[in-house]
């Protein structure tokens, strides 16, 4: 995929702009198929800009500041930081408080209701999932790689 692949929207006031990685925003889908309710979105704020955008309740929501701080949901959070909110946020309201343009990736989806257990590479529903994916790997019943 390249990047003029990705679907953008300017947002409104000269906010900035919203990617669609993954998942879906109004009007802009991603090409990336998706077989269940998950999003990733690229943001680009504006100096001194606010963009506020809602989510259905019980949705997990993440967020990354890869490069700077910004005001989200009244906090201040700093550049590198992992922000989780409470799946019942509805709506996260982003504030870019800088005199540059920030990005913020926002992304998650619906909760996942089963167990997830995870070991090494390995993610199941069971610690007996996981010994099951050891044993089969060691079989080989993962293929293998001819390398030249």
């Amino acid at each position: 995929m390249q990047a003029a692949d990705i679907p953008e929207k300017q947002l409104a006031e000269e906010a900035g702009s919203i990617r669609v990685i993954a998942g879906n925003y109004l009007e802009l889908i991603s090409k990336i198929p998706s077989y269940s309710e998950q999003f990733l979105f690229h943001l680009k704020l504006n100096s001194r800009k606010k963009f506020n955008i809602a989510f259905p309740l019980k949705t997990e929501i993440a967020a990354i500041l890869p490069n700077a701080s910004a005001k989200i949901n009244n906090e201040i959070f700093q550049a590198g930081e992992f922000i989780a909110f409470d799946p019942g946020a509805g709506e996260i309201e982003v504030e870019n408080t800088s005199d540059a343009t920030i990005d913020v990736l926002l992304f998650g989806g619906e909760t996942y209701p089963d167990p997830i257990v995870t070991k090494g590479p390995f993610v199941m529903n069971s610690e007996e999932g996981v010994a099951l994916a050891y044993k089969d790997y060691a079989a080989g019943k993962y293929g293998e790689i001819n390398y030249p």
